[in-house]
């Protein structure tokens, strides 16, 4: 009796376990790789934290005894030179560095920009305190540019033309040719867009590792090769920095895993649905449990294995869920309402 049951149910239990398994792996992937990024910027933190010499908050000026060391420099930057854009001619006299962003238009099925490049672009002789920026610290600092305004920021280079709706860009548009308002016609296919965005001098604050000649400052680098260093535009303590970026990475794990739990709920359910339990236990208890293991699994995995180790620990905890339920559909008897 119970084997005919079984067998009755054997077709809808499996197509709830494939969807399961296929809805897992997709839930424990994205989950992983939102939750592995912050974890692994946050032992970054903690690393530049522990390592940090002036702990007290003063900032250090430059001298050989710090070569190697972790320091906090805080002050006003300077550049021998005004950072240029060989490529397009643009200077931006009031930058450290830049970012370009090139954008090509193109008219087919569905008429759009697409992207052509990215370059990046520093100052001569770009110092801080009396430090020296170097170019792999400069290119840490992408997530405090600001966009420039053609026109105000740097002079729009030859032939370009502005637009009214898109104060932040400037555009090559008819083969060359200037016209008075980029936007006032539609645009054609070749024609290109530039866009930039550049940390502007004035005051900085920077955590990072003295170069082995004790002037420059460079990120620090750990075993698994990334970059680690904190700049902020104005004058901020060594702690708020320290502080502020853990409680950003902290808030997108939050986030990251918040959103996992209420979706694996649901994915959780999906096995539950002829389980033979009761209604409560099946599509409430049993998923949520299932979901909170899978991931307390996958986040213990990911700080040593990184995306890969999480992703593999965390769907293995969820075939064990699916392997149970199935297996207590097959010996069970119908749910109960």
């Amino acid at each position: 009796m119970a084997e005919s049951h079984f067998k009755k149910k054997l077709i809808p239990t499996m197509a709830s376990t494939t969807a399961f398994i296929f809805l897992s792996f997709a839930l424990v992937s994205v989950f992983t790789w939102f939750y592995a990024a912050p974890t692994q910027w946050l032992t970054r933190i903690e690393a530049l934290r522990t390592l940090l010499t002036n702990r007290g908050g003063e900032a250090l000026a430059p001298a050989p005894g710090l070569a190697g060391l972790v320091v906090y420099v805080s002050g006003i930057t300077a550049a021998a030179q005004p950072l240029s854009d060989g490529e397009t001619g643009v200077v931006i006299p009031n930058a450290l560095t830049a970012q370009r962003l090139s954008e090509r238009f193109r008219i087919g099925r569905n008429a759009s920009w697409n992207l052509q490049g990215i370059a990046y672009f520093t100052a001569p002789g770009a110092q801080l305190g009396g430090w020296t920026l170097t170019e792999p610290l400069l290119a840490t600092t992408t997530p405090v540019l600001t966009p420039t305004r053609p026109g105000q920021d740097h002079p729009t280079p030859p032939g370009a033309s502005l637009s009214k709706d898109d104060p932040f860009s400037f555009y090559i548009v008819q083969g060359g040719q200037t016209v008075a308002d980029a936007s006032a016609k539609p645009f054609a296919t070749g024609d290109l867009r530039f866009g930039y965005r550049a940390l502007p001098h004035g005051a900085l604050s920077v955590i990072a590792q003295a170069d082995k000649s004790g002037i420059g400052l460079t990120p620090l680098r750990l075993d698994d090769g990334e970059a680690s260093a904190l700049v902020r535009l104005g004058t901020v303590d060594a702690a708020t920095m320290l502080n502020d970026a853990a409680a950003v990475a902290n808030g997108k794990r939050l986030q990251a895993l918040g959103l996992a739990l209420a979706s694996g709920w649901l994915v959780f359910a999906i096995p539950g649905l002829w389980a033979p339990f009761p209604r409560w236990k099946a599509l409430l208890a049993a998923p949520l449990a299932g979901t909170l293991v899978t991931l307390a699994v996958a986040m213990a995995a990911v700080p040593a294995g990184g995306v890969g180790g999480g992703f593999f620990a965390g769907q293995f905890a969820a075939f064990a869920y699916a392997a149970l339920m199935f297996m207590a559909t097959r010996g069970g008897k119908h749910p109960s309402l």
